[in-house]
């Protein structure tokens, strides 16, 4: 799967929110997708390694 979303503006994207919010300001609607993409995209990623190793010849007796 190719990734939609960047990790690196994800976090900024995630920082930035944090503050406004901390501030009282609501974010951008369109900030917030995007960071809550980038999530998905980061746990389908983990998932995927994690299924890839599980399934290798080591695990068999």
């Amino acid at each position: 799967m190719e990734r939609l979303t960047d990790r690196r503006v994800a976090e900024a994207l995630r920082d930035n929110a944090e503050g406004l919010i901390a501030k009282g300001v609501k974010p951008a609607i369109d900030d917030l997708r995007y960071i809550k993409l980038a999530e998905y995209e980061n746990e389908q990623e983990r998932k995927e390694k994690v299924l890839s190793t599980f399934g290798t010849e080591d695990y068999y007796e």
